[in-house]
């Protein structure tokens, strides 16, 4: 009995220890905190404070600094109108149906410039001015040389008041149009009077072909001018007035060819240049660029 009362009194000493030991342990946690005491209690960890640890320093942000501009903006003019944008579209529109609708045709057009057994036999197969190629195309030219020489007349004498006007782009066409029919109608009244039919179809078939190789050739000339930031005088410069005295050229050596195949004094075909070819061209330039 005494033994068994000696080993109860030593395992009641046994827990009395434990039991102190997990008091001191857990007072020991709540003064290292939570995480430290896990460290150096749980995992056995000693003197923590003496751990190495990686020394950082917060970065304080730096101030942004504004630097100053190479240039001051500056806001661009508007150069086109609404409307302007609208007939080019237009006369777009009217090529693409010309290309679609009579491709054929379309095609024998433009190869009739460099090829005149070509030329003579489209004017043999149907009347040249009524087809609805030619029709087509000559609407283009007149649209297109008009909004040339209108953007040109803006660009000599200010902006402002030209892109509320367009009752100067519609004097410019209708001066072309009676022009171009005018010169259509003594053409004509010259056939009945003089019984040269033939020569006059080709006449008008070669006036007609370059008109409108000069409209279709305007049109990439405008998309630049509209839609591009290039320099306006250099596009005039270096694409329009080039492509202005290519055409007017071209137009003037294939009536001196026509008008010597038929037999025509050089003296008549030079004076008919003068007169309706020349002549008029000047008028247009004096009253609606330079005046």
């Amino acid at each position: 009995k005494s033994s068994v009362k000696s080993d109860s009194t030593t395992i009641d000493k046994t827990k009395v220890d434990l039991g102190n030991q997990q008091i001191k342990t857990h007072s020991s946690i709540q003064k290292l905190g939570n995480n430290e005491g896990k460290d150096t209690i749980i995992y056995g960890i000693k003197q923590s404070e003496h751990i190495p640890v990686r020394a950082y320093e917060i970065q304080k942000e730096k101030p942004v600094i504004e630097s100053p501009l190479m240039f001051e903006p500056q806001q661009k003019m508007k150069l086109v109108a609404g409307w302007q944008t609208m007939l080019l579209l237009f006369v777009i529109t009217l090529v693409g149906l010309a290309k679609a609708f009579s491709t054929n045709r379309f095609k024998e057009t433009y190869k009739a410039l460099f090829n005149y057994r070509v030329a003579q036999a489209i004017c043999n197969e149907e009347k040249v001015f009524f087809h609805r190629v030619n029709i087509l195309l000559s609407i283009n030219y007149l649209i297109t040389i008009s909004l040339l020489i209108f953007h040109i007349k803006g660009l000599l004498n200010g902006l402002d008041h030209l892109l509320l006007s367009k009752m100067f782009f519609l004097v410019v066409f209708a001066f072309l149009f009676l022009t171009y029919i005018i010169k259509l109608l003594f053409v004509q009244l010259l056939a009945f009077i003089m019984e040269v039919s033939q020569m006059v179809d080709d006449y008008v078939f070669t006036i007609t072909l370059f008109n409108n190789l000069l409209g279709v050739l305007l049109l990439p000339t405008l998309s630049i001018l509209y839609f591009t930031n290039m320099q306006q005088a250099q596009v005039l410069t270096y694409i329009a007035i080039p492509v202005l005295l290519f055409s007017f050229w071209f137009r003037v050596v294939r009536l001196f060819v026509l008008g010597s195949l038929k037999g025509v004094s050089y003296f008549y075909i030079f004076l008919y240049i003068c007169t309706l070819e020349i002549l008029p061209l000047i008028v247009m330039i004096k009253i609606f660029i330079l005046k």
